[in-house]
């Protein structure tokens, strides 16, 4: 087949197709076996999108609970120092509780 003749049935092939498939079963279903190596199945596809979704969702969970951990945490810190503070004698730690409230080590 010349050159000119097959860009031209190329050209045929592109325009009439879409209604082929359409009106044929058949011409889709072994279009589709034509082409089953080259993409993923739809079922597969989805299955897989939605185990990455599951995935991702734990994974949320699971870093926000470490996080509200990790603040709890924080906060008993700073209850205990500033319980501590308040605990603090008058033979001489009153020189740390001013540093603590100055900001100094």
């Amino acid at each position: 087949m010349q050159a000119q003749n097959l860009e031209e049935l190329k050209r045929l092939v592109l325009k009439v197709l879409p209604e082929i498939i359409k009106e044929d079963p058949a011409i889709k279903a072994y279009l589709k076996g034509l082409l089953k190596d080259s993409f993923a199945e739809k079922d597969k596809t989805e299955d897989r999108i939605e185990k990455l979704y599951e995935e991702l969702v734990r994974l949320r969970e699971d870093s926000e609970k470490r996080w509200q951990e990790y603040l709890e945490d924080r906060e008993r810190m700073w209850q205990s120092w500033k319980d501590k503070g308040r605990n603090l004698t008058e033979d001489g730690s009153n020189t740390y509780r001013r540093e603590i409230k100055c900001g100094r080590n």
